[in-house]
Order: structure tokens, then C-alpha cells, then sequence
């Protein structure tokens, strides 16, 4: 076989107005308009699917960061109120005040204003809740002050307790959580059973107080509510007992009344 001249082997196509001395290949010629629309339809497609992608795992994100501070939260303000409730010396039970919303008394725990030093101190501290404006809740603030001063000798039965003549340091403000959508407290009593040695105790229920003033219960009962916007009705609810381990007060007069009545 001879050699093939490679000028005629390749296909070549003259347009009508083109010179008839210019030769145009096949392959130098642009895209047809159904190739640049079936190239802009796939591109199309594809970009919808990355922005589907990113959108999905940029939501999986935010909710996760909102989850992760509303457990956060709840944590801190769980642990730093056990410790705290905890570390309440037996000296001071008589100075234990308590609402369904605030709550104060004198702990020895380190205080959160590093400036006055590191290391436990006697503490005045109060929490209490602060109501904000709009559905995401409020603030839960902290509150404490280093005691300089002695306090107070334990009361007798009925004798009021002069606060006056305890010394503090400057206050102190903390805001531990916000979103705070509910801060209630419960204060617990233990009904009085008589114990004895060849019968095991029933399961009793405990009193629960909402007030308790120059007392100290036999535990607290906390409950916190922060906005989540994943949880059941915008809020993520957490609760929580404190139960004390050391020495507390006596179960008040009126419900000493009625353990009476209902454990006689």
C-alpha cells in the first residue's frame, strides 16, 4: 500500500461565504447551542446539589452549637449550685433564706472574682433570676461577696437573727446563663418516721416547701428551663435535687404537725 496523505484522510468543511482558499477542520469549530445548554443544565444540577449539601450541614451546625450551649449552661449552673449548697458550713444554716425564684446563704467555696484572690472563702451568695424581653428568656445572675467579719451565733428557737452585724466586701454580679426561660426551687423536708430495727421503712413522700427563711432544708430542688429552639415548646427543661450530707435544721413546727398525722 502507498502512504496516505494525511491532509485528505481528515475531514474538512467550507462555508459558503468562507474564501475558497481557507480550509476549517471540524474540530475548530465552537459548541452548538443544545451542547451549551445540556452544559449549563448539568452545571445547574450540580451546583444545586453542593448548595443543598451545605446548606443541610451548615443547619446541622447551628443546631448543634445551640444544643451544645443550652447543655452548657444547664451544667454550670447545676454544678456550681451543688458545690456551692454543699459547702455550706454547719454554723450557718440559721442564715439560709429561700424563695421560689432567690436563694441565699453563706458557703466556703472559691469565689469567681479572681481579682480578690484564688483559694475558699466564706461567701454570702444569692442566685436569682432576672425576667428579659422577648421568648428567648431571661438571665440567671450570680451573685457574692467575701464575709470579713464574724457571723452570727445560731439563733434560739423563735429569736430573730440580727444580719446587721454581718461584714461584707463589695458585691459582685455574674451572669451564668442566659436564655433562661424558668428558675424555680423547691425546698424539701424529710416527714418524721420512726425508725426500728426489724421493720424496713415504706417509701415516703418528701414536704415541699416554696419558702423557707432562717432554715436550712434538708434539700433543694432545682429546675431550669432555657430556650432551645429544638426542644419541646422552644425549651429544654433540666432538674436537679441537692441533698445535704451534713447537718441541717429541724423540720419546721407545722409540718412536724403533719408527719405526726400522716406517720403517727
Amino acid at each position: 500500500m502507498g502512504n496516505v496523505d494525511p491532509i485528505h484522510d481528515c475531514m474538512v468543511t467550507r462555508s459558503a461565504d468562507e474564501p475558497p482558499g481557507r480550509i476549517r477542520s471540524k474540530r475548530d469549530r465552537g459548541f452548538t447551542l443544545v451542547e451549551l445548554v445540556v452544559a449549563s443544565t448539568l452545571i445547574v444540577i450540580v451546583m444545586g446539589a453542593v448548595y443543598s449539601s451545605f446548606s443541610v450541614a451548615l443547619q446541622t451546625w447551628r443546631g448543634g452549637e445551640t444544643n451544645y450551649k443550652t447543655y452548657e449552661d444547664a451544667r454550670l449552673v447545676m454544678g456550681l449550685l451543688s458545690r456551692e449548697l454543699q459547702g455550706i458550713p454547719p454554723s450557718t444554716i440559721h442564715l439560709f433564706n429561700g424563695t421560689r425564684s432567690t436563694m441565699e446563704f453563706y458557703t466556703l467555696a472559691s469565689p469567681l472574682n479572681e481579682v480578690k484572690g484564688k483559694g475558699e472563702r466564706v461567701l454570702w451568695v444569692r442566685y436569682r433570676m432576672m425576667a428579659g424581653r422577648g421568648r428567648t428568656g431571661g438571665t440567671l445572675f450570680r451573685e457574692e461577696a467575701i464575709v470579713t467579719g464574724p457571723l452570727p451565733a445560731p439563733r434560739r428557737p423563735g429569736e430573730p437573727v440580727d444580719m446587721s452585724r454581718i461584714k461584707k466586701g463589695p458585691m459582685k454580679r455574674f451572669e451564668i446563663a442566659t436564655g433562661v426561660t424558668r428558675f424555680q426551687l423547691g425546698y424539701y423536708w424529710s416527714p418524721l418516721i420512726r425508725a426500728s430495727m426489724h421493720v424496713q421503712p415504706e417509701q415516703v413522700e418528701m414536704f415541699v416547701e416554696d419558702r423557707v427563711r432562717a432554715a436550712l432544708p434538708h434539700g433543694v430542688g432545682i429546675t431550669l428551663g432555657v430556650y432551645d429552639e429544638s426542644g419541646d415548646f422552644g425549651e429544654s427543661t433540666f432538674d436537679h435535687v441537692v441533698a445535704f450530707r451534713g447537718i441541717t435544721s429541724r423540720l419546721p413546727e407545722a409540718l412536724r404537725e403533719e408527719s405526726r398525722r400522716l406517720y403517727p
